[in-house]
């Protein structure tokens, strides 16, 4: 008798894709919504705050997923025999690579919503220098001169976009240094990426770090942003802003980067596991310790116990530890619902694993991410912002769903193909013999 195919960690793609979808169901809730299916009377409606609470997953599950692929990747490194200076360049620049991408994420914003495309004097030098920065990144792994030279002319060319744009609109700059998830993300993986000799000796200094990181919050927000630059100091902590004014530290690492320093430990973990072929058991374990931790840490119930009251510099680490715990919880269903599948017989086809909707999603979900802010927030959703009731959003969350897995089948699909057929024929073509 052949031998079921198992699911092994295909199902990170698909607790990603789960994730990609509470980020549409956010974004969407929070940007659609009408103020009456928001609040009824001054209180939180129970939808919304069952909407709020679902999206609230969304950002913790990508953070906490960029660590597990960290230590995935550091502990296929350290079987492959990746000399140590090699793999640490590599994560770097990847790191760089993203924290770039979320302040061209953020230039689009401003290009196309906030009409910067008509001040092309101002929107040349920020995206000429962001994209040399872009190319540094690209680089850094194969030339660190190369890499060094384009990143000292990107900064200094991006350096004289924002104080051109500080001089027309200076509300603006703000929103163009937003540190935003992606930026978390890279910041993140920079850290990891530098710590790794000391994470490959002692793993569990990662939990450390990560109780650390929550428990330091509180106390470096208070002192925040001090004598820094305020798009520096945005990377270290949240410090109140006047009302009406977005803040620019979105995401900072603290207390974000306790997510990736997790699933760093994670990643290890369920590489090991999934190589000694008892990973079905430790997610089993995980997944009850995470929903456990999930209810016993949840903030509402801190709250109305009341003795969260007297720690406040406890909130921090007691959201992380919930959400952790339901990252946890999610992982281990997702894991059940493939081993079912592959137990069925059920999507282990070729064609079925093509098109299996979350893991095709959590596969693109950087472009997924890309693509649905614009129709989520930006001027295509002008018309429909704060106007839906709870039926007529559903209708819509589902609907851009749908789309957003429509058109990742199709970059996988035609345009993919084409772009392979093009490049089989530019390689293929006969070259002249030299001279």
């Amino acid at each position: 008798m052949s031998e079921r195919p198992r699911p092994r960690l295909d199902f990170l793609d698909a607790l990603r894709g789960f994730a990609v979808v509470l980020m549409i169901l956010w974004h969407t809730a929070d940007s659609w919504l009408a103020d009456t299916a928001r609040n009824v009377a001054g209180q939180e409606t129970t939808s919304y705050g069952i909407l709020r609470l679902l999206g609230g997953t969304a950002a913790p599950l990508f953070l906490l997923l960029a660590g597990v692929a960290h230590g995935l990747k550091a502990t296929a490194d350290d079987r492959k025999g990746t000399a140590r200076r090699t793999a640490m360049r590599g994560n770097v620049a990847r790191g760089l690579e993203l924290v770039v991408l979320g302040y061209l994420l953020r230039l689009q914003f401003w290009a196309i919503d906030a009409v910067g495309v008509k001040l092309p004097l101002v929107l040349a030098p920020l995206l000429g220098g962001l994209l040399l920065l872009l190319f540094a990144t690209k680089r850094l792994s194969a030339s660190a001169r190369t890499a060094g030279i384009a990143a000292a002319c990107g900064a200094l060319l991006y350096a004289v976009g924002l104080f051109a744009l500080a001089q027309v609109q200076p509300a603006k700059v703000t929103s163009v240094l937003r540190v935003d998830v992606l930026q978390a993300i890279g910041a993140s993986l920079v850290v990891l990426a530098v710590a790794e000799p000391l994470l490959a000796r002692a793993p569990w200094a990662a939990l450390l770090g990560a109780l650390g990181v929550t428990l330091a919050t509180e106390f470096v927000a208070a002192r925040m942003p001090g004598p820094l630059p305020t798009p520096l100091a945005a990377y270290f902590a949240r410090w109140p802003v006047p009302e009406g004014v977005r803040t620019m530290a979105m995401f900072p690492l603290l207390p974000w980067l306790a997510f990736p320093l997790i699933g760093t430990v994670l990643g290890r973990h369920w590489s090991a596991s999934a190589g000694r072929g008892t990973l079905a058991r430790d997610l089993s374990v995980i997944g009850v310790l995470g929903a456990v931790l999930a209810v016993g840490a949840n903030e509402t119930i801190a709250y109305r116990l009341g003795w969260i009251w007297h720690v406040p510099w406890f909130i921090p680490t007691l959201r992380v530890f919930a959400r952790v715990g339901t990252g946890l919880a999610l992982a281990a269903l997702c894991y059940a619902g493939l081993a079912l599948a592959a137990r069925t017989g059920f999507g282990t086809s070729a064609r079925a694993e093509r098109y299996a909707p979350l893991r095709t999603l959590g596969r693109a979900s950087l472009f997924v991410y890309w693509a649905h802010l614009e129709l989520a927030f930006g001027v295509v959703a002008a018309p429909l912002k704060r106007k839906f009731d709870l039926g007529t959003w559903a209708l819509g969350f589902g609907a851009l769903t749908l789309a957003m897995y429509a058109l990742v089948l199709a970059k996988n699909g035609p345009w993919r193909r084409l772009v392979t057929w093009a490049s089989d024929r530019v390689h293929s073509r006969p070259r002249s013999a030299p001279p």
